[in-house]
Protein backbone atom coordinates (compact mmCIF):
# COMPACT_ATOMS: atom_id res chain seq x y z
CA UNK A 1 0.00 0.00 0.00
CA UNK A 2 2.80 2.15 1.14
CA UNK A 3 4.34 2.03 -2.71
CA UNK A 4 0.83 2.49 -4.41
CA UNK A 5 0.50 5.44 -1.69
CA UNK A 6 2.95 7.14 -3.05
CA UNK A 7 2.12 6.43 -7.36
CA UNK A 8 4.99 3.62 -7.28
CA UNK A 9 4.13 0.22 -9.17
CA UNK A 10 4.74 -2.92 -7.49
CA UNK A 11 5.99 -5.69 -10.00
CA UNK A 12 6.50 -9.34 -9.34
CA UNK A 13 9.30 -11.59 -10.98
CA UNK A 14 8.88 -14.85 -10.30
CA UNK A 15 9.53 -18.53 -11.91
CA UNK A 16 8.31 -21.89 -11.47
CA UNK A 17 9.76 -23.71 -8.89
CA UNK A 18 11.26 -26.17 -10.96
CA UNK A 19 13.29 -23.46 -12.73
CA UNK A 20 14.26 -21.62 -9.21
CA UNK A 21 15.38 -25.16 -7.73
CA UNK A 22 17.57 -26.13 -10.80
CA UNK A 23 19.28 -21.91 -10.75
CA UNK A 24 19.27 -22.65 -6.96
CA UNK A 25 21.52 -25.84 -7.46
CA UNK A 26 23.47 -24.23 -10.11
CA UNK A 27 24.76 -21.18 -8.40
CA UNK A 28 24.90 -23.06 -5.26
CA UNK A 29 23.20 -21.51 -2.91
CA UNK A 30 21.39 -24.90 -1.55
CA UNK A 31 23.22 -27.34 -0.59
CA UNK A 32 24.00 -30.29 -3.06
CA UNK A 33 21.94 -32.80 -1.34
CA UNK A 34 18.48 -30.84 -1.08
CA UNK A 35 15.93 -32.66 -3.05
CA UNK A 36 13.33 -30.63 -5.14
CA UNK A 37 10.42 -32.12 -2.44
CA UNK A 38 12.80 -30.42 0.58
CA UNK A 39 13.59 -27.24 -1.70
CA UNK A 40 9.45 -26.89 -1.99
CA UNK A 41 9.01 -27.27 1.66
CA UNK A 42 11.23 -24.28 2.10
CA UNK A 43 9.79 -21.94 -0.11
CA UNK A 44 6.45 -23.05 1.13
CA UNK A 45 7.86 -21.96 4.63
CA UNK A 46 8.94 -18.62 2.93
CA UNK A 47 5.54 -18.13 1.37
CA UNK A 48 3.96 -18.49 4.71
CA UNK A 49 5.82 -17.44 7.41
CA UNK A 50 5.18 -18.20 11.06
CA UNK A 51 6.35 -14.96 11.88
CA UNK A 52 3.56 -12.09 11.57
CA UNK A 53 6.20 -9.41 11.39
CA UNK A 54 8.18 -11.53 8.14
CA UNK A 55 7.45 -10.76 4.30
CA UNK A 56 5.46 -13.14 2.71
CA UNK A 57 6.65 -13.13 -1.03
CA UNK A 58 3.23 -14.96 -1.68
CA UNK A 59 1.50 -12.16 -0.24
CA UNK A 60 3.54 -9.69 -2.04
CA UNK A 61 3.17 -10.87 -5.21
CA UNK A 62 -0.59 -11.35 -4.73
CA UNK A 63 -0.86 -7.78 -4.96
CA UNK A 64 1.70 -7.02 -7.53
CA UNK A 65 0.34 -4.62 -10.53
CA UNK A 66 2.78 -6.03 -13.08
CA UNK A 67 3.54 -9.54 -12.97
CA UNK A 68 7.36 -10.66 -14.74
CA UNK A 69 7.58 -14.44 -15.81
CA UNK A 70 11.24 -15.18 -15.12
CA UNK A 71 11.29 -18.94 -15.78
CA UNK A 72 12.91 -18.42 -19.47
CA UNK A 73 15.59 -17.44 -21.10
CA UNK A 74 17.65 -13.95 -20.35
CA UNK A 75 16.61 -12.77 -23.19
CA UNK A 76 12.73 -13.34 -22.77
CA UNK A 77 12.71 -11.89 -19.46
CA UNK A 78 14.45 -8.47 -20.62
CA UNK A 79 12.01 -8.29 -23.51
CA UNK A 80 9.17 -8.16 -20.79
CA UNK A 81 10.48 -5.29 -18.49
CA UNK A 82 11.13 -3.67 -21.72
CA UNK A 83 7.37 -3.76 -22.98
CA UNK A 84 6.28 -2.86 -19.21
CA UNK A 85 8.77 0.08 -18.89
CA UNK A 86 7.07 1.44 -22.56
CA UNK A 87 3.77 0.84 -21.25
CA UNK A 88 4.63 2.62 -18.21
CA UNK A 89 6.62 5.38 -19.96
CA UNK A 90 9.69 4.84 -18.52
CA UNK A 91 12.77 5.21 -20.26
Amino acid sequence: KAITAVGGILVAVDASLKVRYKRALQRGRIGENISFDEFVKEQEKEDNPTNPNAPSVAAVTSVAQEHIDNSSTRAHTYTQVDSLMKRLNIS
